[in-house]
């Protein structure tokens, strides 16, 4: 923990693949630090890592991460987009607060729960889409910013994207910000009909093969399995979840 806590003069840094833990506060006040590589081996990032980095500007997570502690990267004022890897499951508390230049994030079907104030006081996000799986959302997660240290006030034209009668909607309602329903898709509906039936296993098997173009296929729902690719293995799932229900 603490290992490079107020090094302001540090630029970069590149973690070695031995590591499989940044601890706590690790680079936290290191206000030179404009970009940093951590290695796949890494699978937890520690409460308050990168705090008050305010060069840093885009960070990669690797697919190994599945655990993102509170306060990561609040104050990481450059910060502009972050993607968050579908291995992880929940995000912590404050962890993107006061990230005041972070104008797009996407958050995984993995997620599902997002912490208290995570994306507080983001000013130049103005609108979040959060995926169905997601079932609690903190206090505070997103739509505010701070007018001083004592109050706050909603970000003017705020917008939650999400599917109808999900926890986004019910932030939306319960915070009075607008809500832009999205389509819920069916993991494994190849041909977008709506079933999951042996059509959609065969649809997937003619892409594999080339017969049919991406055109003929909805790519995003065919990876059923989540290991990044489309091949036989998502065919034999959707074919043992047909025969489940058979």
């Amino acid at each position: 923990d603490c290992t490079f806590e107020g090094c302001t003069s540090l630029t970069s840094i590149i973690i070695p693949d031995s590591v499989t833990d940044i601890g706590d506060c690790t680079f936290e006040g290191c206000t030179s630090l404009t970009s940093i590589i951590i290695p796949d081996s890494v699978t937890d990032i520690g409460d308050c890592t990168f705090e008050g980095c305010t060069s840093l500007t885009s960070i990669i997570i690797p697919d190994s991460v599945t655990d993102i502690g509170d306060c990561t990267f609040e104050g990481c004022t450059s910060l502009t987009s972050i993607i968050i890897p579908d291995s992880v499951t929940d995000i912590g508390d404050c962890t993107f607060e006061g990230c005041t230049s972070l104008t797009s994030i996407i958050i995984p079907d993995s997620v599902t729960s997002i912490g208290y104030k995570t994306f507080y006081d983001c000013e130049s996000l103005t609108n979040i889409t959060i995926p169905p799986s997601v079932t609690e959302i903190g206090w505070y997660a997103f739509g505010y910013i701070y007018t001083n240290e004592n109050d706050y006030k909603k970000i003017e034209g705020f917008t939650i994207n999400g599917v109808k009668g999900s926890a986004a909607e019910e932030y939306a309602n319960e915070n009075g910000f607008a809500f832009a329903e999205i389509e819920q898709k069916l993991l494994g509906d190849a041909n977008s009909d709506g079933k999951i039936n042996i059509q959609d296993a065969t649809c997937i098997q003619k892409y594999i093969a080339g017969t049919i173009s991406e055109d003929n296929i909805d790519l995003s729902v065919c990876d059923v399995d989540k290991d990044k690719q489309i091949t036989v293995k998502d065919v034999t799932c959707i074919q043992k979840q047909i025969a489940q229900t058979v």
